[in-house]
């Protein structure tokens, strides 16, 4: 069964009760109004079953009378009755809410002593007296070693003069005998001059490898170079063209590199131009070094072209 709304259910007993019964005039309208009383305060303390079933033993009342009224008394007690009904709960509806939440606020707010504690400073923590940095120790400064003065040559002692020799009386002339040459006699205002020590034979070689190392760090810059210059043509690259071309060049003592010819071609044009055009992107290079003692220098290079590469 479908649940009916009470105002509804109201209705329909209303109008059941004026189509149908017939009441008496004065003991129904004191028994009304007994049941009124009963269905209000129903009402009020929302008891809604209860309110319909004062109301329906109030219309079981009315049938047992068997005197009736007019129609026009009955009309007035439906209507102020079902206006009394929605009043009613209304203002039950808007009283009970306003003390719901008027007892909320008044409700009272507990309090401990634990709420009044007073607030604890922060503690302060010990800061560690930062030491002061260690001061580096400078090393004493090295004193410089005192420098020896050349000592200079110790000067020959002069020879004694030879006493001049007594004339010898005349004698038979004896077989001359070569005299031996006397030495030379050292000037004594004039200093000998210290003999010049021969240069080692070893000084050459260790001069040479010098200036190897020195042909072998520049050649490898060089080289380096032509690499980074190299250009493969797009062309021979489209058509899958290798080769090795060995170009010859001039490179003089400022770096500027001269004479350049193709002394080895590849067999394919445009590689061997490509390289002669590698050669002409690198010049000037860096200048011949002092050391290698060189005013020009006549050099071969290979230049490979390959995909594989």
């Amino acid at each position: 069964m479908e649940k009916s709304h009470p105002m509804e259910a109201t209705a329909k007993l209303a109008l059941c009760f004026i189509t149908r019964q017939k009441w008496s005039r004065k003991r129904s309208l004191h028994s009304v109004n007994e049941h009124f009383e009963a269905i209000f305060n129903a009402v009020r303390e929302r008891k809604v079953s209860f309110a319909y079933s004062s109301m329906a033993g109030s219309i079981s009342h009315m049938r047992a009378n068997r005197k009736t009224l007019s129609s026009l008394p009955i009309g007035f007690f439906v209507s102020g009755f079902l206006h009394l009904m929605v009043v009613a709960i209304l203002v039950v509806s808007l009283s009970n809410p306003a003390a719901d939440t008027q007892g909320e606020e008044e409700a009272p707010i507990g309090l401990n002593l634990a709420m009044f504690t007073e607030p604890r400073e922060p503690e302060s923590v010990p800061q560690e007296a930062s030491e002061p940095p260690p001061r580096e120790e400078t090393p004493p400064e090295a004193e410089p070693a005192p420098v020896e003065k050349p000592k200079p040559p110790p000067q020959p002692k002069p020879k004694p003069k030879p006493k001049p020799r007594p004339k010898p009386k005349p004698e038979p002339r004896p077989i001359p005998k070569k005299a031996s040459p006397e030495p030379q006699k050292s000037m004594p205002g004039k200093e000998a001059l210290p003999a010049r020590r021969p240069v080692p034979p070893t000084a050459v070689p260790a001069l040479s490898a010098v200036v190897a190392r020195e042909e072998q760090r520049y050649l490898a810059a060089l080289r380096t170079r032509i690499e980074r210059k190299k250009r493969y043509p797009r062309a021979s690259r489209r058509r899958g063209e290798e080769g090795r071309v060995i170009v010859g060049f001039v490179i003089r003592k400022n770096g500027a590199l001269v004479d350049l010819r193709v002394i080895r071609s590849s067999g394919i044009s445009r590689l061997d131009e490509a390289a002669l055009d590698t050669l002409r992107r690198i010049s000037p290079f860096a200048p011949i070094p002092a050391s290698i003692g060189r005013e020009q220098w006549a050099l071969s290079v290979p230049i490979s072209y390959s995909l594989r590469n």
